[in-house]
């Protein structure tokens, strides 16, 4: 073990002075070594720092990924950058187990930056675990956390997402949970959901939901309020023209 941490000493003394004379290669590789820590001690700000010198070779991200102190970067920033690395990593990485590994430490970053106050991590979480992690309500938890921070594209995002959810409850007539998620999209003004909360509170569901007038009349206003393609009637016009 000795020689090879030995080795391993040299090759990074090797890619620092190739650094000093402005190797933009040798900038990316030694910036992955202090991202991975599997040569040397982890560190992070000297990966960010590197990462930003190799230039052009960094596909997409080289404007962006420079000293996050220099750049007057804060905690957050500094911190999606880095899951912005992974995600790079995965796209240039064939092995499967690698692949896994760069996911878990893109969504450990993402979710650091989140809890910070980025908007736009929450909003990069939500795909990664619904296509690659498999996880639905995490999907939804960061949608959710996206949207309390004031993202609008996430609020309109929830809006399908908790009306898909009361559907798949209803079929499987779990109608309390559908109930549940139709109210979420309500509150959102989601067209949809109104309707089908209107036409549950109007009729019932016998031996689970009581019918209920004043929610039926309640979310059928809703309904006309927020769906656009439901024509306004003037009930004077209307009386006039009668």
């Amino acid at each position: 073990e000795r020689p090879f941490r030995q080795g391993c000493k040299r090759m990074v003394c090797s890619f620092k002075c190739k650094k000093k004379l402005g190797s933009k290669k040798a900038s990316l590789a030694l910036g992955y070594i202090y991202l991975y820590g599997d040569l040397v001690e982890k560190n992070l700000d000297k990966a960010i720092d590197l990462f930003g010198k190799a230039g052009s070779l960094r596909s997409g991200l080289a404007d962006e990924i420079y000293s996050w102190k220099n750049r007057g970067l804060d905690s957050q920033e500094k911190y999606f950058y880095l899951a912005e690395i992974f995600i790079d990593s995965i796209k240039l990485e064939t092995e499967n187990s690698l692949k896994k590994k760069y996911t878990s430490e893109a969504i450990s970053y993402y979710e650091i930056a989140g809890k910070s106050g980025c908007i736009e991590a929450y909003l990069r979480l939500s795909p990664i675990y619904l296509y690659k992690v498999g996880a639905p309500k995490k999907r939804m938890e960061c949608l959710e956390k996206a949207a309390e921070l004031g993202s609008p594209v996430a609020k309109f995002h929830l809006r399908t997402i908790y009306t898909q959810s009361a559907d798949i409850h209803f079929e499987k007539g779990e109608f309390q949970e559908a109930i549940n998620y139709y109210e979420k999209a309500a509150e959102k003004l989601h067209p949809q959901a109104c309707k089908r909360l209107s036409e549950i509170y109007s009729q019932g569901i016998e031996g689970h939901i009581a019918i209920n007038p004043d929610l039926a009349e309640k979310y059928l206003e809703k309904t006309i309020a927020c769906d656009k393609t439901i024509p306004f009637i003037d009930e004077d016009l209307a009386t006039e023209f009668s």
